[in-house]
């Protein structure tokens, strides 16, 4: 395998800029909704659309940071040891 096919490690620490840009996103497409059924748009298509692709984008977001924290949380214990001290462990 070369290095592009190669799995990444799964990240252990929650990126909370990626969280609050989750919720702005999902604030964005909120307002684009409301403003489609408020009638106070001249492009009704481009609002329902970019309204649903942020409403995607910011559920998604939100989930994988969301992953990431139930991960951290599942190897809290991973993290206090030192590498070299779980490789020993290991072999033992």
């Amino acid at each position: 395998m070369n290095k592009d096919t190669e799995k990444r490690p799964q990240r252990d620490q929650v990126n909370y800029v990626l969280i609050l840009g989750g919720g702005y996103v999902l604030y964005t497409a909120a307002n684009l909704f409301i403003r489609l059924v408020n009638g106070e748009t001249e492009n009704p298509a481009i609002n329902l659309f970019g309204g649903g692709f942020f409403a995607l984008a910011g559920v998604w977001l939100l989930w994988h940071e969301w992953k990431v924290y139930r991960y951290a949380q599942k190897h809290r214990d991973d993290q206090r040891e030192p590498p070299e001290q779980r490789e020993r462990e290991g072999e033992r």
